[in-house]
């Protein structure tokens, strides 16, 4: 609900055009986050994907969760850099929503490459160094997303930020 500025509320407005701003960038985030995972997942069922839907799914959800990853980096440079501080209040959202393509890649990778033979999965992480890092970036990940939950950034203290740094 914006309030309509005068002369004698300037300091009022602004704090209420910060917080639209905020809310406005984080709905175009989830917008521009979860539209293209949707989006593949349709073209994937009703069979649009082309020659190599698997390839198709697993190289998209790859690729998004890592360039969302460096989105979610750059925020505070960039918010530094330009004096946009609200910027920082959407990171964790990028980051979040960075974890779940990489989840939604492992499990792609899991369910169509390896049809969840756990043996085969593990000779993999293995046997092929850019999935070793791909895990490790994914182990990386989880510990963050998990420990974003509010009461769990209570409950770290100072350690929350060790960690998240």
């Amino acid at each position: 609900m914006p309030a309509i500025a005068t002369t004698s509320n300037k300091g009022s407005f602004k704090i209420v055009f910060l917080r639209n701003r905020v809310l406005l960038l984080k709905i175009a985030i989830h917008l521009l986050a979860f539209l293209p995972l949707l989006g593949l997942y349709l073209l994937a069922f009703t069979e649009q994907l082309g020659a190599d839907p698997v390839e198709e799914v697993i190289h998209f959800t790859g690729i998004g969760g890592f360039n969302l990853l460096l989105i979610s980096l750059l925020i505070t440079p960039i918010a530094k850099k330009y004096r946009q501080g609200y910027l920082l209040q959407t990171r964790r959202l990028v980051g979040l929503y960075s974890f779940t393509y990489a989840l939604f890649h492992l499990l792609n990778f899991l369910a169509f490459e390896v049809q969840f033979d756990l043996a085969l999965f593990f000779d993999e992480i293995i046997d092929r160094p850019y999935i070793t890092v791909g895990m490790a970036a994914l182990i990386i990940l989880l510990s963050l997303a998990v420990t974003s939950i509010t009461s769990l950034r209570r409950k770290m203290g100072k350690n929350w930020q060790k960690l998240h740094n």
